[in-house]
C-alpha cells in the first residue's frame, strides 16, 4: 500500500497530517513520515514528548526536481 500522503502546509503535527489523510492508517502515516525525514524532504522542527506534540515541516515537495529552474 503506497497511497500518496498529502502533507499540511507550514509547520504541522502528526495529528494534523492524520486529519488531512483520514483513509490512511496512522501506522502507515508514521512510516512514510519517518521515510520522508530520512530522505530529508521533511524536517522535524520541534521535538515532541508526552505533553508537547512534535512539529514537522515539508522542505522539499515529493517529486520536485533537483535541477535549478532556469
Amino acid at each position: 500500500m503506497s497511497e500518496a500522503i498529502q502533507w499540511p502546509g507550514g509547520d504541522f503535527t502528526l495529528q494534523q497530517a492524520a486529519d488531512l489523510n483520514p483513509s490512511i492508517p496512522q501506522a502507515a502515516l508514521r512510516k512514510q513520515l519517518a521515510d520522508a525525514i530520512a530522505a530529508k524532504t521533511i524536517l522535524q522542527t520541534k521535538k515532541g514528548d508526552g505533553k508537547i506534540k512534535g512539529q514537522f515541516l515539508v522542505v522539499k515537495p515529493a517529486g520536485a526536481a533537483d535541477a535549478p529552474v532556469a
